[in-house]
């Protein structure tokens, strides 16, 4: 049983409710798509959805009754097409409208295109703010020019609105997720319903005013178990008095593959595909791409929303940074994806360079992007996403930087056919022409780095996006005696893991990056995706501790569990006290 610190954030509902609350009215819709109800978008259930019919105007509303009105401050909303390969952010560019009589509608907020989180969450990353002038009897999510789509709409404002049904507003629980590997995480739960008491449990069941715990101490974890933290809001006052449940993920072991990682808000990490930079002032940074869609076997991964980023202390507890980037639209030209973004650090220009992978269709018209940011957070900016650096095509990749801060791009020509290893230029936004030809054909995903200067080259069979049915077959080839990458490699490979993981084994993983970890000794991490082709989002992280029997060797750990003690920590260095430096 684990132990959680839990500290009171709720009290007793006395009289009236005061905070806000969510306010529910009757629902009505343009002409939903069949099978695809109005209700649907209020009816407490995101695994259902109302999809109009694409013609027109397409809108879901609520009314709250003749004579009523609510000065709302928020909403929130979720979409939820499971399965529909054709869902990208079905969100972006509606409108969230008000009315007093059903016909006269003024605009209210207008939903950019930004990570909201499709897949059956409606937590607070869901919600914005709204301010409107006056009260309305109506408010609306409306679209034009496309299918309009939602799974869930709430309305959220002060208490007291008369004549109007109301719940509480779902719980917050802070952090939503976390990982200890000794001691206890400190947790807290609030609602913005002032007036509601919390009710949580963490044996599974649902929650509510008659079962569970009243939140009004701490909750202990002990080690050796996962806890799912489920809470509710209640208030007796108020219509419906039981909010929607809030859910919190904690662990006390550090890695395992093909696992479920949360980040800070209790959402799945959203980051496939990931690369690593840090630690940075203590932090580190990770880059990845989003696939919160459905997909059908072979289909692709992606959703064009650009890429996301998460920091973490430690690496196991994540904080969700934002989309740093999006599709390539600001810069003049869209994809339908972008893959595998890579960032390095160029000190003689003082900025953050990204690279990543831009592609329609993969059919040999991908090409590559590159961004660049003064901080590791942003500002980013599109500075070319249709580049073509060696005029071969271009499609997996990774950076690779030496210690004099030179630095070369790995990746797969565009018809597929082997590796090339370019040269970067100083500014790391283009390569310089140098370049090597012909590595390790017919294979995809290469990571290339450098140990005890020995060049290593690592590359995964030809697989579409399938741990479950097919396998990646994780290999490399050496460059012993090379004074850079561009020098004469071994042409025999070697596998990385032993034995080599058939299909749906934990460890069969495409290689998407290499960390070295600086603070302990002679430890590299590879970055691996166990992909779930019918399901993209379902797709999970198995990261690989690479081990080396001999300095021209690598071998992968394919442990149940493991954490950063796996390697040894760089010794601290003690100084005398009086000691002199030049």
């Amino acid at each position: 049983m684990n132990r959680l610190i839990l500290f009171l954030a709720g009290c007793w509902a006395l009289g009236a409710a005061t905070g806000n609350v969510v306010y529910t009215g009757a629902t009505t819709c343009s002409t939903p798509y069949s099978g695809y109800t109005c209700t649907a978008a209020t009816d407490r259930d995101l695994t259902t959805s109302w999809i109009g019919t694409g013609s027109g105007t397409q809108y879901v509303q609520t009314d709250f009754g003749a004579g009523n009105s609510v000065q709302l401050s928020a909403y929130r909303v979720a979409d939820a097409v499971p399965g529909y390969a054709g869902q990208t952010n079905r969100l972006y560019n509606a409108v969230i409208q008000g009315s007093n009589d059903g016909s006269t509608w003024v605009t209210l907020d207008t939903i950019p295109n930004v990570p909201f989180y499709a897949r059956y969450n409606m937590a607070p990353r869901n919600q914005r703010s709204l301010s409107p002038a006056v009260p309305y009897r109506y408010y609306r999510f409306a679209q034009s020019g496309t299918y309009g789509e939602c799974s869930e709409l709430q309305w959220i404002g002060p208490a007291g609105a008369a004549g109007i049904s109301a719940r509480p507003v779902q719980p917050v629980i802070t952090p939503g997720a976390g990982v200890s590997t000794a001691g206890t995480i400190q947790i807290t739960i609030t609602s913005t319903t002032a007036s509601a008491s919390i009710y949580y449990t963490t044996d599974g069941t649902t929650p509510t005013n008659t079962n569970g715990t009243l939140y009004t101490g701490p909750l202990l974890m002990t080690a050796g178990a996962v806890t799912v933290l489920q809470a509710v809001a209640y208030d007796s006052t108020l219509a419906t008095n039981l909010s929607d449940v809030a859910i919190g993920h904690y662990r006390n072991y550090a890695f395992a593959p093909n696992d479920d990682w949360y980040d800070d808000d209790g959402l799945l990490i959203e980051a496939h595909a990931p690369h690593i930079i840090g630690p940075i002032q203590g932090r580190y940074y990770m880059t990845g791409q989003f696939a919160n869609k459905g997909n059908a076997v072979g289909a692709d991964i992606g959703a064009n929303e650009g890429v996301w980023m998460y920091s973490s202390p430690d690496m196991l507890n994540w904080h969700f940074e934002g989309q740093i980037l999006d599709n390539g639209a600001s810069a003049g030209t869209s994809w339908n994806y972008v893959e595998r973004p890579n960032v390095l650090f160029n000190s003689c220009t003082n900025r953050y360079v990204l690279w990543a992978h831009m592609a329609n269709s993969h059919d040999g018209s991908d090409r590559a992007g590159i961004a660049t940011a003064f901080k590791i957070t942003g500002p980013w900016t599109w500075q070319n996403v249709t580049l073509d650096p060696d005029n071969n095509g271009f499609k997996d990749f990774s950076l690779f930087q030496e210690d004099d801060g030179t630095a070369y791009v790995a990746y797969v020509t565009g018809t597929q056919g082997s590796i090339t290893i370019s040269r970067l230029r100083g500014d790391y936004q283009g390569t310089t022409g140098a370049s090597l030809t012909g590595l390790a054909a017919g294979t995809e995903a290469p990571m290339l780095w450098k140990r005890q200067g020995k060049y290593f080259l690592m590359s995964s069979s030809t697989n579409y996006y399938n741990s479950v049915s097919g396998t990646f077959n994780l290999r490399y080839i050496t460059c012993p005696a090379c004074s850079s990458p561009l020098g004469a490699w071994n042409t025999s490979y070697a596998y990385v893991l032993s034995p080599v993981p058939s299909a749906n084994q934990p460890y069969n993983c495409q290689s998407s990056a290499v960390l070295n970890l600086v603070a302990r000794q002679d430890a590299l991490l590879l970055l691996c995706d166990f992909y779930n082709p019918t399901s993209l989002y379902s797709s999970r992280q198995s990261w690989v501790p690479i081990s080396f029997p001999t300095s021209s060797t690598a071998q992968g750990l394919t442990l149940t569990s493991w954490d950063l003690t796996t390697w040894v920590p760089v010794p601290k260095i003690s100084i005398s006290s009086g000691t002199a430096f030049r």
